[in-house]
C-alpha cells in the first residue's frame, strides 16, 4: 500500500519475528511484527512507520536526522525507487526538517537523481571508495556533500576486500578532503583510539553500532 517504514533492511527476516519482503506487506501486517524478538529484556514492539518515527524526533531543533534510503534504482525497479525517494523528501518538508538532515544511500544513481531534481536543497551522503555506490553520470563529488569512508579495498572485478585493520587508510581522509566533502567513518571503527585516529584524519561524523 506504499506506506514509508523504518527498517534497515528489505525483508522483515533479520530484525523481526516475521519473514518476506517488505514491499510485499501492507502497513496494516508491517505493524503486526515484534522488532524486539529476541531481545528478552524488552516489551514487544511493532517497527515504525516513517512518520511514527518523525512525530517524537522532529520537534528536537538540534536534531539531525539521516535518512537512509533503501528502495534502490536496479533494473525495473527505477520507477518504484525514484518514487519512494520522492515520497519520502515530501514527508521531510512537511516536517520541515529540510535543513536538519542527509539523505544517505548506497545508491550513487539515487542520489544523483536527488541532486538533479531538488539541486542544492538536501545534504547528500554517499560512501567512498566510490565502487561502492555503483556508477554515476559523473563524478560523484560534484554533488555529494558527505561521504562515510569504509574500510574497504575493491580489486579490478570490483568486488569488495576488507582491510586487516579497522581504520580506513589515510589515503582515502587525503582523496576526500581534497574534493571539499565533509567526512564521516563506518561502523569498523570500534574503539576510543581508532576514532581519535579518525577524527586527527578529518572526520567529522562516527557511525557506531556500540556508541559506548
Amino acid at each position: 500500500d506504499r506506506e514509508l517504514v523504518v527498517m534497515h533492511d528489505s525483508k522483515v527476516d533479520r530484525t523481526t519475528d516475521g519473514t518476506g519482503l517488505i514491499s510485499d506487506m501492507t502497513l496494516e501486517h508491517f505493524k503486526t511484527l515484534d522488532a524486539a524478538y529476541g531481545f528478552e529484556r524488552y516489551q514487544t514492539e511493532a517497527p515504525p512507520s516513517l512518520r511514527e518515527f518523525l512525530d517524537p524526533c522532529a520537534p528536537h531543533g538540534r536534531l539531525l536526522i539521516n535518512f537512509a534510503l533503501k528502495d534502490y534504482p536496479t533494473p525495473g525497479n527505477e520507477t518504484f525507487a525514484y518514487a519512494c525517494a520522492d515520497k519520502t523528501i515530501a514527508m521531510i518538508e512537511k516536517y520541515q526538517l529540510t535543513d536538519r538532515c542527509l539523505i544517505n544511500s548506497f545508491s550513487g544513481s539515487l542520489l544523483e537523481y536527488v541532486a538533479d531534481k531538488y539541486g542544492k536543497r538536501y545534504q547528500l551522503h554517499g560512501f567512498y571508495p566510490y565502487q561502492a555506490i555503483g556508477k554515476t553520470s559523473r563524478n560523484p563529488a560534484a554533488f555529494l556533500d558527505w561521504l562515510c569512508i569504509l574500510n574497504l579495498s575493491y580489486g579490478a572485478d570490483d568486488k569488495p576486500q576488507s582491510f586487516n585493520f579497522h581504520t580506513p587508510p589515510k589515503k582515502y581522509f587525503d582523496t576526500v578532503r581534497r574534493d571539499g566533502i565533509d567526512i564521516g567513518v563506518g561502523s569498523g571503527v570500534a574503539s576510543r583510539e581508532e576514532t581519535e585516529q579518525c577524527v586527527q584524519m578529518g572526520a567529522k561524523m562516527i557511525t557506531a553500532d556500540y556508541p559506548e
